[in-house]
């Protein structure tokens, strides 16, 4: 079962932009893995390492392709920075001219 990565209301202040794709809500899925939620105080990011790189763990959003598959159609999830204590995630590999941090594996698209 997929389930979009944009579940939930968007915190205070924000607004959604649209739908990044799609991750799957168990494990199972070969060549998958699982993306975390993280905190640093009140800024969410995601991450694939289990213990958000030294920082708070919200619980996995789903499970990601860690490399992209034959099939389904995915976009590369990249984790991006604002420069100012603020993350957000893309499919823009120039993160919108922000701060690039990463590849996040893969979502499913379409």
């Amino acid at each position: 079962m997929l389930a979009p990565l944009t579940d939930g209301p968007p915190p205070a202040g924000y607004s959604r932009e649209g739908a990044l794709g799609s991750v799957y809500r168990t494990n199972g899925v070969p060549g998958t893995r699982p993306l975390y939620s993280c905190l640093i105080g009140a800024d969410s990011f995601p991450s694939l390492l289990a213990d958000c790189e030294g920082r708070q763990v919200v619980g996995v959003l789903g499970w990601v392709y860690g490399a992209r598959p034959a099939t389904p159609a995915t976009a590369v999830l990249y984790r991006c920075h604002t420069g100012q204590n603020d993350h957000f995630a893309s499919r823009d590999p120039a993160c919108e001219g922000r701060i690039v941090e990463g590849t996040q594996g893969h979502l499913i698209i379409g």
